[in-house]
């Protein structure tokens, strides 16, 4: 009988040859490996949706500050008319002498006070050459143009920090295309100096 037991026992397949066992073992691995191939491409997918998403708002942020332009506005509280200024800083700063030292920059102003545009160029520290009755100008270039003669007068107060630009449609006009400005302007007691800007980017419609 043992005999007869052991004969039958090796005439049977090994548990792990069975066909049902390797079946199922088969169905195991792939299901195994779709799910991880599946979690894996997943993970990929959504690091690839949030740098692209980075890289948009970088790209965004980048040209919301290329522009130097600064605005603002305040109301006459006798006529409760607006009043509109855009405001750019030069790129440059002009080394004069006592009691001016230490550095001037300069700020280009457009302004509308209800009347019209203007254009205003303020210095920090120094004096422009009094422009009475347009008596005096500037050189101004516009990108690659031709340099063009702007004339000037004074502030009505006599400040000599502050200048204000004759023609000032065809100053407008020019700047809102330009990208890089120019201005050559008269100072007392150091003569004619060059101001920088990056003026590209202004938005003016008054």
């Amino acid at each position: 009988i043992v005999s007869v037991c052991k004969d039958i026992w090796k005439k049977q397949k090994p548990f792990y040859k069975k066909t049902w066992v390797i079946v199922v073992g088969v169905i195991a691995f792939l299901t195994i490996a779709v799910n991880f191939c599946s979690d894996d491409g997943g993970t990929v997918s959504t690091t690839t949706t949030n740098s692209d998403s980075i890289s948009e708002t970088t790209t965004e942020k980048e040209e919301e500050v290329k522009s130097n332009w600064e605005y603002s506005e305040s109301v006459d509280e006798m006529t409760n008319e607006k009043r509109f200024f855009a405001s750019c800083v030069s790129t440059n700063e002009i080394e004069f002498e006592f009691p001016y030292d230490g550095g001037s920059d300069f700020t280009l102003t457009l302004r509308n006070m209800g009347k019209g545009n203007e254009i205003v160029l303020r210095v920090s520290k120094g004096q422009f050459m009094p422009g009475i009755l347009s008596s005096e100008y500037c050189r101004v270039k516009f990108d690659d143009g031709a340099p063009v003669k702007y004339t000037y007068n004074s502030a009505a107060d006599g400040s000599g920090d502050v200048i204000f630009f004759d023609n000032s449609s065809k100053f407008f006009t020019k700047l809102k295309t330009a990208k890089k400005l120019m201005i050559e302007a008269p100072f007392f007691d150091a003569g004619r100096q060059i101001i920088y800007f990056d003026v590209e980017g202004l938005i003016w419609d008054k």
